[in-house]
């Protein structure tokens, strides 16, 4: 290859080199320049949450709660940012998967007793109830508000007998169905498992149902949660249950009872109406009374 030949090729080649930097040069210049979006810093805080959830009564282990970044706005000084400061302690109120944890929702120690669940002035009273499964039918659950009935029969003799039933108390919180503080998953009990039920009342509701409990038997009636005002109520008797009442005797017309006589006058044989005295009809006289006694 001649001199002359590379010297062209070489020309070429930065020719074309040079044509390519300055397109590119060009295509850079006019380019547009999109600013990039600036996205706030937005301050979080990390707080205890539960991994699962946490009946009421039950301690929390280590295992059931962890750490949390959470909106430093919706940070409230309920909220625990300390894991180490609710290990062992006892939950008050259900705690639920991914719930905050609140001081308020947790106890210094840990609920051993039924008493750390009521308030000041307030008592726990446990009542037994054979048909407390049949008579609301297994829906009555820890923390329902209830009615408590009190039904008494008296026999007087053996034909005899008085009963009547009148509602003790209204509106009292139950702790507790049997040994359960807290609702099945099903919202749910088992009937066949109900035998007694434990309520918060004051002391002298107490007393009541002390009493009430060697007079007769007592039933609950299962009220709505929002229903917190008392009725006027009076004692039910079997009087008011209007089936057992005597029905109205039927007053119809009295047919009286008519005696035929068969008489005999010489040949001729024949008969003669009478009437008992008490049942003669009014427009008969004198010859067809029959004068004998009343029944």
């Amino acid at each position: 290859m001649s001199p002359k030949t590379i010297g062209v090729g070489v020309l070429a080649l930065v020719f074309g080199l040079a044509s390519a930097i300055g397109v590119k040069a060009f295509l850079d210049s006019r380019r547009e320049i999109v600013p990039t979006s600036v996205v706030p810093h937005r301050s979080v805080t990390p707080i205890v949450v539960s991994r699962r959830l946490i009946p009421r009564g039950r301690t929390i282990a280590a295992e059931d709660v962890e750490l949390k970044e959470w909106p430093t706005e919706m940070v409230t000084k309920e909220m625990v940012e300390n894991l180490e400061s609710v290990v062992d302690q006892a939950v008050q109120f259900t705690l639920f998967e991914g719930e905050p944890v609140l001081a308020s929702k947790i106890s210094l120690k840990p609920i051993l007793d039924m008493a750390s669940h009521l308030s000041p002035g307030m008592r726990a009273f446990t009542i037994h109830i054979p048909t407390v499964g049949s008579g609301v039918a297994g829906f009555i659950l820890p923390g329902n508000r209830v009615d408590v009935l009190l039904t008494v029969v008296d026999h007087l003799s053996q034909k005899e007998t008085r009963a009547m039933t009148v509602t003790l108390l209204q509106g009292v919180e139950l702790l507790a169905v049997d040994q359960q503080t807290e609702a099945p998953p099903s919202n749910k009990m088992d009937p066949t498992q109900m035998h007694s039920v434990t309520l918060a009342v004051t002391a002298i509701q107490a007393a009541k149902l002390a009493l009430a409990g060697s007079r007769g038997t007592l039933n609950l009636a299962l009220r709505n949660p929002n229903d917190e005002q008392e009725t006027a109520t009076e004692p039910v008797t079997i009087a008011d249950l209007q089936y057992l009442k005597d029905p109205d005797p039927v007053v119809g017309p009295i047919t009286p009872h008519v005696l035929q006589i068969r008489t005999l006058r010489g040949n001729q044989i024949g008969s003669t109406s009478v009437y008992p005295l008490h049942e003669v009809p009014q427009n008969l006289a004198g010859p067809h009374r029959l004068n004998r006694p009343n029944p």
